[in-house]
C-alpha cells in the first residue's frame, strides 16, 4: 500500500532523510537545505510503510507554485514514484 502525506512549514524528518541520501550522499550536494523549507509544503511518499519519496511545494506570491527538492530513494526508481507523488 502506498500513502502520501503532507505537512506544512516543519519537514518530517523522513523527508530530511530521503533528501539527504538523494541529494548528498548520491549527488554530492554541499547544502541541501535552506530558510525555504521553513515555510513549504512537504510531502511523503511511503509504500508498504517504508518512507520512499519526498518533495516541497511552495509559492512566493500566492499564485504561482513550484515544485522542488524531489527525491526518491534509488531502490523506487524507474517504476513510476516520483510521477506518482508529484500526481
Amino acid at each position: 500500500m502506498t500513502e502520501y502525506i503532507w505537512t506544512k512549514d516543519r519537514m518530517p524528518e523522513d523527508c530530511y532523510r530521503i533528501r539527504f541520501e538523494v541529494f548528498i550522499r548520491e549527488q554530492r550536494f554541499s547544502a541541501e537545505t535552506d530558510e525555504r523549507d521553513f515555510h513549504c509544503w512537504h510531502l511523503l511518499g511511503i509504500k508498504d510503510g517504508r518512507p520512499f519519496a519526498a518533495a516541497r511545494i511552495f509559492s512566493d506570491d500566492g499564485r504561482t507554485w513550484h515544485i522542488g527538492r524531489v527525491a526518491v530513494l534509488r531502490e523506487y526508481r524507474g517504476h513510476g514514484a516520483g510521477s506518482a507523488l508529484l500526481h
